[in-house]
């Protein structure tokens, strides 16, 4: 079973996320898929969160040496790609992107090491029930938010410089409101198994 997901995890990887780096010289696969990378990443979560007993067994020493190396080898080839120009949006670092995707999965397997305070198991269950429908509203949030500091702050070197606050604002926008959407989409289930008890 083990291997049938695991190749689940490949070929989604293949489609999505592989022809950023292997088409990075010249078209050697398709990349009709790369649309699809929330589907890639919602298989690996699953895969991520059925075998996460074998992945904490690596040691955070690893984790943390792989996330800081994979962090700055990709912060110099992008640095390069950009150089003396605006930063370049390029297929490895999109969200479909095999730099983002390596990033993920080792934030991911770093959090699973990393002890959590008590009082964030709420916050971090109600933000990982509602994943989907905060991604999914993000790009009503986006407008707004960032669309308001840019009517605020025009200057783009001065917004560079507000992006520590513009950035969780956006963020919080959108988990709050998904959050909120979630509840109220799982009113008639909850009824339902209130019934089903009584």
């Amino acid at each position: 079973m083990k291997n049938y997901h695991l190749y689940i995890v490949f070929i989604a990887s293949l489609l999505t996320f592989l022809p950023s780096l292997l088409n990075s010289f010249g078209k050697v696969i398709p990349d009709y898929w790369q649309i699809c990378y929330p589907v890639s990443y919602y298989f690996i979560g699953a895969y991520l969160y059925t075998y996460q007993n074998e992945i904490k067994k690596i040691s955070i020493g690893k984790l943390v040496t792989a996330f800081l190396s994979a962090l700055t080898i990709f912060t110099l080839t992008d640095t390069f790609a950009s150089w003396n120009q605006e930063f370049q949006w390029l297929d490895h670092n999109d969200y479909f992107g095999y730099q983002t995707a390596i990033m993920t999965v080792l934030v991911i397997a770093i959090l699973w090491r990393t002890p959590i305070p008590k009082w964030s198991v709420r916050l971090l269950k109600a933000l990982s029930t509602a994943t989907l429908t905060i991604y999914l509203i993000s790009d009503l949030t986006d407008q707004f938010v960032y669309g308001f500091f840019k009517h605020e702050i025009p200057n783009l070197s001065q917004r560079v410089i507000a992006g520590p606050i513009i950035i969780p604002v956006a963020f919080t926008s959108a988990a709050l409101l998904g959050i909120f959407v979630v509840k109220v989409l799982n009113i008639p289930f909850k009824r339902k198994k209130e019934r089903k008890e009584n």
